[in-house]
């Protein structure tokens, strides 16, 4: 299946938009921390609140990458341009490709940083994108752009949403309706268990497995996914090219394989 990973901290990528970027993806995997029990999955058996939490998430969003990535992605890479200021900015053009017709003075004009601006203005940025571009390739990824018809909508919603996302997989499966299972690093025998079954009946039902690959809850919950022969969304804050923890290059790969 596909990783949503994130795909924000690739080592080849070291501008401080990074930091920002992850915080909006959290945001959007936690906004709601919804207590999931679901008494004809869980009988009788129960799961303590602590063990696992599941929020709803539901993406709404279909269709192929159009041309505003090589205007979102190179601003998006300069300096001290967090994701409200990329978005912002970009809304004050006619057209994504007159990010390069601008004057310095004009790029100023747009609320960017003089850093920005001057990264921009001289061509850095540009030269930034296509290079990490290049990279995305040999990673057989690809870049989803604010704009772009597969971003998800419900992440759109949040206050300050990542203008850039870094996909390996099948980005349509952000469409699908899914639910997202996280939980501790540490869990017991039970709650391994209870994450791993809970994950496989709703695959099962055909919600997609939302997790973030972390030890514990987090690779249980894509391992009953993947149990139930469904395929799972990792999200990363790593990046696309660093798989953490190291044990998880196996489940790294079925996820991928899954779809």
């Amino acid at each position: 299946m596909g990783f949503l990973e994130k795909l924000f901290k690739l080592e080849t990528h070291k501008t401080d938009v990074r930091t920002e970027l992850v915080a909006g993806l959290t945001t959007f995997l936690t906004m709601a921390y919804i207590i999931f029990v679901n008494p004809s999955i869980l009988g009788d058996a129960g799961m303590p609140r602590d063990s696992v939490f599941v929020a709803t998430c539901i993406a709404a969003a279909i269709g192929t990458l159009i041309m505003a990535l090589y205007a979102n992605y190179p601003i998006a890479l300069a300096p001290g341009m967090g994701p409200r200021r990329v978005l912002d900015a970009m809304r004050r053009l006619e057209a994504p490709s007159q990010l390069f017709t601008l004057t310095l003075t004009e790029l100023e004009g747009l609320r960017m940083p003089a850093e920005a601006a001057q990264h921009v203005f001289d061509g850095k940025a540009r030269q930034a994108a296509e290079a990490e571009t290049a990279r995305v390739a040999e990673q057989q990824a690809r870049i989803l752009t604010f704009e772009c018809a597969e971003y998800p909508e419900r992440l759109k919603e949040i206050y300050d949403p990542p203008p850039v996302l870094w996909v390996r997989g099948n980005a349509a499966l952000l469409a699908l309706p899914s639910i997202a299972v996280v939980g501790t690093r540490h869990p017991t025998p039970y709650g391994t268990a209870m994450a791993e079954m809970l994950s496989r009946d709703l695959a099962a039902r055909r919600l997609l497995i939302v997790s973030g690959m972390a030890r514990g809850i987090d690779s249980c919950a894509h391992r009953g996914a993947l149990s139930a022969r469904r395929p799972t969304v990792a999200v990363w804050g790593t990046g696309i090219d660093v798989v953490y923890p190291k044990e998880n290059r196996k489940l790294a790969d079925e996820i991928l394989a899954s779809g």
